[in-house]
């Protein structure tokens, strides 16, 4: 099913990596530079846009079929979606 395991291993940590660098520093950056009247708003906004994007990555999680059968996911090709998402 997977031509080359330990690649995809390691993109999926350096995608993990970066992301979780992203949930930190994208707040801190906006909280930084965005006049004072609009910080509350846009820190809401990137806060909300987080955690719609968690969701939404479960949502697509959720929806991958269940099965033993190797070949069955195979064919499928709904699990590339997810890898592909992000």
């Amino acid at each position: 099913m997977v031509e080359n395991f330990p690649l995809i291993v390691i993109g999926r940590y350096l995608f993990g990596f970066c992301c979780g660098v992203f949930s930190v520093a994208g707040p801190k950056m906006l909280d930084e530079t965005v006049p004072i009247h609009l910080s509350s708003s846009f820190g809401t906004a990137s806060n909300s846009f987080l955690s719609c994007g968690i969701m939404l990555a479960l949502i697509l999680g959720v929806l991958l079929p269940e099965s033993d059968d190797l070949e069955g996911l195979k064919a499928d090709g709904y699990w590339r979606v997810i890898y592909g998402f992000p």
